[in-house]
């Protein structure tokens, strides 16, 4: 009978010239992806003045952060019924869509709707580019290619917030956007060329859409969008109206949702049997924790450091510890598993030192002190993916 270790070395370990540039072509739209998703914390004070509403901030971050939750999970069925192929360059062109919009709204309702469209289409290529990767390279080789579109996720979130910078203090904010479209663009071409087809699938169109959990998907991203509106808003007031009416009816959607994947759903979009392990349990909740200070940290340092009297280059700057920190992280990270073996003796704590560090300082705290901390926090950050 055969096993994975019998298996492997009869593998053909031969990678065919277009699957390489095909794979490669996806890491670029992967790292846009991932800068995205921080691109706008050096931004967020600029736009709010521009458009002259602060809640607009947690806006810029949580409705990308939001659309690609959403889209991930669902992105895996989707490739499945169209093909890896057609899927990721569908996902690029959204991608492409959402940045243009954004580099040209008008308006803080147009802006988030194109931080949303920009999101569902960034979420399907950094889901889609792995299971290509999966696809198309031999299991024994996996580890090193998947490493390295782990480097290029990384290292997109930790220079985001320094090309927002950057391109704002030469060209203005609506550039940032308007600069990432081309070269998205740019991928899903080259993506389209050099992918081979997949293979014909032998079920019919409406057979395959039926398996799709889209009763999940719309429960999973109402009280999503609600807890968002609730929490969002103008004013100094905590309970207002709006947080009266969203809030409850987040929490039913998501009754709702949890229903839906636990007794109608054929193939939920997340299992709630998952939920049953511990290590399950333990892994969500540490990337819960650490991913919320993580982006709270992204965008509310660069905000905190304009607010000391800093020019954007000077913020620019300022957060450049944490890029480092991430390309550092991410070799570390490779090395250490390679030498130990698993991530066992890994352990996010002087993330959390750094995360509670933040809480305490003050206008008066040496400028060594944040530059650590944010180092630590860009370290570690690859613990959670």
């Amino acid at each position: 009978m055969s096993t994975e270790e019998t298996f492997l070395p009869q593998q053909d370990l031969h990678i065919k010239s277009d699957i390489v540039a095909g794979i490669i072509s996806t890491w670029i739209a992967t790292f846009l992806a991932a800068a995205d998703t921080t691109i706008t914390a050096t931004l967020s004070s600029t736009i709010a003045e521009e458009f002259d509403s602060l809640a607009i901030i947690s806006w810029l971050g949580s409705g990308y952060l939001i659309s690609i939750t959403v889209t991930q999970p669902l992105s895996g069925k989707l490739s499945d019924i169209f093909g890896r192929k057609l899927s990721f360059c569908f996902s690029t062109c959204m991608f492409t869509i959402g940045n243009l919009l954004c580099g040209f709204a008008s308006s803080k309702a147009v802006l988030i709707l194109a931080r949303v469209i920009a999101g569902i289409g960034g979420g399907g290529c950094i889901a889609i580019s792995t299971f290509i990767a999966s696809d198309d390279i031999p299991l024994k080789r996996r580890g090193t290619w998947q490493g390295t579109s782990a480097v290029m996720y990384t290292l997109g979130i930790g220079l985001g917030a320094v090309i927002g910078g950057t391109v704002n203090d030469s060209f203005g904010w609506r550039w940032v956007f308007i600069g990432i479209a081309p070269i998205s663009l740019v991928s899903c071409v080259l993506v389209f060329i050099f992918l081979p087809r997949g293979t014909e699938r032998e079920q019919g169109l409406l057979e395959m859409l039926s398996r799709v959990d889209f009763a999940g998907c719309v429960t999973l991203v109402a009280p999503l969008v609600l807890l968002l509106i609730g929490l969002n808003h103008e004013g100094d007031q905590i309970v207002t109206a709006q947080f009266l009416i969203t809030i409850p009816l987040g929490t039913v959607w998501f009754v709702l949702f949890l229903l839906i994947e636990w007794r109608w759903a054929n193939e939920p979009i997340i299992p709630l049997s998952l939920f049953c392990r511990r290590t399950v349990i333990a892994t969500c909740l540490t990337a819960w924790f650490m991913s919320s200070s993580l982006y709270i940290l992204l965008y509310y340092v660069p905000l905190y450091l304009q607010m000391l009297g800093y020019t954007p280059s000077q913020v620019r700057l300022r957060i450049l510890p944490y890029s480092i920190g991430s390309g550092v992280g991410s070799f570390l990270m490779g090395l250490i598993i390679r030498v130990i073996g698993n991530f066992r003796y890994i352990t996010p704590m002087p993330m959390v030192v750094a995360t509670v560090g933040f809480a305490f300082i003050g206008r008066t705290t040496h400028w060594v002190i944040p530059e650590l901390y944010l180092l630590c926090k860009g370290v570690l950050v690859l613990v959670q993916h």
